[in-house]
C-alpha cells in the first residue's frame, strides 16, 4: 500500500470513520452500521413492497405497512370493496380515498371509505357524475 493510503486509514481510525465488512441481517436492530444494501433490502426485500397493476405496498421496518391502489370506474353513488394483494397481519389502522377524474369535474363529488379488515376495504363514489377512479390508501400492522 502506498503513504498515502496508510495515512487516509491511520486518519480514519483517528476519526472514528466505521469499518463494515459484512451487510447486517434483514430486520436486524443492533448497533450495527446499515449497510446501503442493508437499508434497500429494509424497504425492498422479500416481502416488504409489492407493485402490480392496480396496487402496491411497502413495510417499514416495525412492522408498519402501506398499501395503496386504484380502482377504475366506480358508478355514481355506487362503491366497490378492494381487496388486497397480501392481507395485514394484524389489522387496518385507517384508511382513506380520493376521486381520480383526469377529465374534469361539472358536479360535486367525493369519495368515501368503508370499515377496513384484514383483507379488503370498501370504497365509495359519494357524487352524481358519471362513474369515476377512485384512488385509495390504508396503513396497518
Amino acid at each position: 500500500m502506498s503513504a498515502g493510503t496508510e495515512l487516509i486509514k491511520a486518519l480514519a481510525a483517528l476519526a472514528g470513520v466505521p469499518s463494515v465488512t459484512a451487510t447486517p441481517s434483514l430486520d436486524d436492530n443492533t448497533t450495527k452500521v446499515a449497510t446501503t444494501a442493508f437499508v434497500r433490502n429494509e424497504f425492498t426485500g422479500a416481502g416488504k413492497r409489492v407493485l402490480s397493476s392496480t396496487q402496491g405496498m411497502f413495510t417499514l421496518p416495525g412492522g408498519l405497512i402501506f398499501k395503496w391502489g386504484k380502482v377504475d370506474a366506480v358508478a355514481s353513488g355506487g362503491g366497490t370493496t378492494v381487496t388486497f394483494t397480501t392481507p395485514f397481519p394484524t389489522g387496518c389502522l385507517c384508511n382513506g380515498a380520493t376521486i381520480n377524474n383526469t377529465g374534469g369535474m361539472t358536479s360535486a363529488m367525493s369519495a368515501g371509505v368503508g370499515s377496513p379488515t384484514t383483507t379488503n376495504m370498501g370504497v365509495f363514489h359519494n357524487g352524481t357524475q358519471s362513474a369515476t377512479a377512485i384512488t385509495w390508501w390504508a396503513i396497518g400492522h
